[in-house]
């Protein structure tokens, strides 16, 4: 099924009326704190780029440098850390056309599969 650009806009529009007003600045706030900001970001691009089993055979298999994987790794921490600083601001319509634009390119991408081997359920040191 296809939406149009204005069906979106309006199921979002009915969705922010859903969440209470207090929740969505809490979200804003926890991003305000650069610590938490800097420590999510650079976790979400680890947890999904950089421990893939994927990427990490293309790094063994392609002989890609230590130096390229940490440049790799730094944008993709850099643009979720903008994803988040968009979040704090409130720019959701920015974040609404991102993910539009982003998701016509994706159009054509096959369905994802949940992969969870990689979650943990118990820390021990």
């Amino acid at each position: 099924m296809t939406y149009s650009a204005e069906e979106i806009i309006e199921f979002i529009n009915q969705s922010d009326k859903g969440m209470p007003e207090t929740k969505i600045k809490k979200i804003q706030k926890f991003f305000d704190n650069n610590y938490y900001k800097s420590l999510f970001s650079k976790t979400i691009a680890y947890f999904l780029f950089r421990s893939s089993d994927v990427m990490e055979e293309l790094h063994t298999k392609y002989k890609i440098s230590d130096e390229d994987m940490k440049i790799l790794n730094k944008d993709i921490a850099n643009r979720t850390a903008g994803l988040f600083e968009m979040i704090r601001l409130g720019s959701w319509k920015k974040i609404f056309n991102t993910l539009t634009w982003y998701g016509i390119q994706t159009n054509e991408w096959d369905e994802p599969i949940p992969e969870t081997k990689n979650f943990v359920d118990k820390i021990e040191f």
